[in-house]
């Protein structure tokens, strides 16, 4: 009996374990490479049936499982219900009805953007297969790193460089690197920006290599970017035994433009004291000046016994012109007057006229009524014309 049980117990063991394999037959779980996009392009995350098998009249899923909803691309019978789609993917996604009957479940995305990076289920619900496509996307501006002399740094006495590089998507890693290929230790700072790119600053301490590299990568991304330089040996001790001198040379031009202060100070006060000095000299000349006017006025107001004559004589010359313009105003009033005049008999005689030429109209008109016969018009009865009788 104890043996029989254990029999059953097995058998139904492997029939447990025949159901779950049957299972694993049906539900097909393919997880690829990652497929990169770049921002912009258009790309196709593929899944193919194998063996192929007709499925342009089952229903075809592709989803997101972390949006809300979750579904791209959803056809059934060869049509897509455009009603179940995230509003994300309107109008960007398509597939390939006619390879549809060889298995292509395979899934158009156009116009990729930032926002499409994730993991994609491929879905038939009639075959229970299904499948993941990873999409990464990436971006093709990024620049080439820029290598530049940051500093020193005072512990160590090494030169301090600095890398610089922008435009990358997805976030990269930056390593420096000796002319060995070993792996430098530096300090990286990594940004994102309003538009979702990132910028990336590091900095590392180079002692005695003469050779070493900046490189930015990106992970599952084949496209990294580097800068090489090469410093001799001499310039790392020129720049570590100059490092007291740079100081001392600081120092010593600090000094100088001290000096130059200073100088530029004595300069401004010895110009603010000329331009005081011009000051009151113009103030003085004006204070003459002032005098002078003051003593003409005087000796026209009150001339003295020895300039009484020549004063008495430029005063008659005065009044005499004074009278000269008054007469020569007189006469030009007066001439105006009888301009005035002139005009006002002018206007009169031409009114005077026109009446005249008007009666003398009248009368011609009345003269020519009188003298001309009365005519009178009587058919003919021999011609049939017309006669004029007086």
């Amino acid at each position: 009996m104890h043996h029989q049980r254990n029999e059953l117990s097995f058998s139904s063991h492997l029939k447990s374990l025949g159901g779950i394999f049957f299972l694993l037959l049906q539900t097909q779980v393919c997880t690829g490479q990652p497929v990169v996009a770049t921002i912009g392009d258009d790309v196709i995350l593929p899944c193919l049936l194998e063996p192929a098998e007709d499925v342009s009249g089952f229903t075809l899923v592709w989803s997101r499982p972390d949006l809300d909803p979750r579904f791209v691309h959803v056809q059934r019978s060869g049509q897509e219900l455009v009603d179940k789609k995230h509003k994300l993917f309107e109008g960007r996604t398509s597939m390939f009805i006619d390879e549809q009957k060889h298995g292509n479940v395979s899934l158009k995305l156009s116009k990729v953007r930032i926002s499409d990076e994730g993991t994609y289920k491929c879905f038939i619900p009639e075959l229970s297969k299904q499948s993941f496509v990873q999409l990464i996307v990436a971006s093709d501006v990024a620049s080439s790193p820029v290598i530049s002399v940051a500093g020193i740094d005072r512990d160590s006495r090494g030169l301090v460089f600095l890398c610089e590089s922008a435009g990358w998507y997805p976030k990269p890693e930056v390593f420096w690197l000796d002319g060995e290929g070993n792996l430098l230790s530096g300090s990286t700072e990594i940004n994102q920006g309003p538009d979702g790119l990132y910028t990336v600053t590091s900095t590392v301490t180079v002692e005695k290599r003469s050779n070493f590299t900046c490189r930015v990568t990106q992970e599952n991304i084949n496209r990294p970017r580097e800068r090489h330089v090469h410093v001799p040996d001499d310039f790392f001790r020129v720049s570590t035994s100059s490092a007291v001198p740079i100081i001392t040379g600081l120092a010593v031009t600090l000094a100088v433009c001290l000096l130059f202060v200073l100088a530029g100070g004595v300069f401004m006060w010895r110009r603010r004291q000329n331009i005081t000095k011009g000051n009151e000299a113009v103030r003085k000349n004006q204070t003459e000046m002032a005098k002078c006017v003051q003593e003409e006025e005087n000796l026209i107001n009150n001339p003295s016994d020895s300039k009484e004559e020549t004063f008495s004589s430029v005063k008659k010359e005065l009044q005499r012109t004074k009278d000269e313009l008054e007469k020569k105003s007189a006469m030009i009033t007066d001439l105006q007057t009888k301009l005035q005049t002139s005009e006002m008999i002018k206007e009169e005689l031409q009114r005077a006229q026109d009446e005249l030429e008007k009666k003398s109209a009248m009368i011609t008109d009345r003269q020519t009524k009188v003298s001309t016969p009365s005519l009178t018009v009587q058919p003919s009865e021999q011609t049939g014309l017309c006669l004029l009788k007086t």
